[in-house]
């Protein structure tokens, strides 16, 4: 996932302001825009996934550490 507006430049972390991208464009873009780049025509944003709520009981703990995440 690229930022359009780097985080680094005041860009926001959210899902309008980013798009599916390689790693290796990514770092390419450093602090660059899209618009920066040359790539203007990349404004396939991502879209927020749907929420869902997730119930755990003690007998889903797999390990230790899942209890830090179940209300006794």
């Amino acid at each position: 996932v690229g930022h359009d507006i780097a985080r680094a430049r005041g860009g926001r972390r959210n899902w309008t302001n980013t798009a599916y991208i390689t790693k290796g464009l990514n770092r390419l873009m450093a602090t660059k825009s899209f618009d920066e780049m040359g790539w203007g025509h990349v404004h396939k944003k991502m879209v927020e996934p749907k929420r869902r709520k997730v119930f755990l009981t003690l007998k889903d703990a797999e390990h230790e550490s899942h209890l830090l995440f179940l209300n006794n």
